[in-house]
């Protein structure tokens, strides 16, 4: 049976029942998936792509303290996934669906930490301890993390593999007071394009790096293209498809350059 998940909060001035509930997408009687509790709240709801299990972060009222819990989609006792920290978390599922990457901050000591965890908690470190990481995905295969991290004095690309390991360097060098305005991963899961100052600064261009890092990053556009670029990539992770006032500044045209 396919479920709708939903958080009921009770309360006009303050909650008086907060719950976590699935009910069947046909209708049914709602099912408790985490107690009633009015001293924490739930957020950051998540159902694996199988539809089995679902993942939520519960935070003190305060929501100063967060934890990770997954549970059965048909009901069952939550399982902690993490244990509860002073800071928050943020999680993706993996495309395997049973396991999650999380990235953790940790308020008092103002760092980040990425692990790789099982629905149940057997966690494998990828990264600990870095300063600030802006933002990861997961690779469509699910071999790979990519995440952008803020290097001393610049933005930098790193990849990891799902399961820990050696960690890979992607960009190349940003010029001074440059920045990795964003990144994108081919559907095949084998390269990642970003969008950055490594020519000239507030001049961003298009580059393409293997994601296991083992050639250095080439640049894709040779030319100025503007400070508007938007850019997508083709299904087949052949090429890359940009919006950008290439040629009249604020006239916005499309391009297409093989990746």
């Amino acid at each position: 049976s396919q479920f709708v998940v939903y958080y009921f909060e009770k309360g006009v001035i303050a909650p008086t029942h907060c719950g976590l509930y699935a009910i069947p997408i046909e209708g049914g009687e709602p099912i408790e998936l985490d107690a009633p509790n009015v001293n924490r709240r739930v957020d950051s709801i998540k159902i694996s792509g199988d539809g089995s299990t679902v993942l939520f972060v519960s935070r003190t009222s305060d929501l100063s303290s967060s934890m990770l819990y997954s549970v059965p989609a048909v009901g069952g006792e939550p399982i902690p996934v993490t244990e509860q920290i002073i800071g928050s978390h943020i999680y993706e599922i993996t495309p395997d669906n049973q396991h999650a990457v999380i990235l953790q901050y940790f308020s008092s000591a103002d760092t980040h930490s990425l692990i790789f965890s099982d629905f149940e908690g057997g966690q494998e470190p990828l990264v600990e301890g870095l300063q600030y990481i802006d933002y990861f995905e997961i690779t469509a295969d699910g071999a790979y993390v990519v995440y952008e991290k803020e290097g001393v004095g610049e933005d930098e690309l790193w990849s990891v593999k799902i399961d820990g390991g050696i960690l890979n360097h992607l960009n190349g060098s940003l010029v001074p007071g440059g920045s990795i305005t964003s990144f994108k991963i081919t559907p095949d899961g084998s390269t990642v394009i970003y969008l950055a100052d490594e020519i000239v600064d507030e001049s961003p261009q298009l580059f393409k790096a293997p994601v296991d890092g083992s050639v250095t990053s080439e640049v894709l556009t040779l030319w100025n293209i503007g400070n508007q670029i938007t850019y997508k990539i083709s299904p087949d992770s052949q090429w890359v498809v940009y919006r950008a006032d290439a040629e009249i500044v604020d006239k916005l045209d499309l391009f297409s350059v093989p990746i």
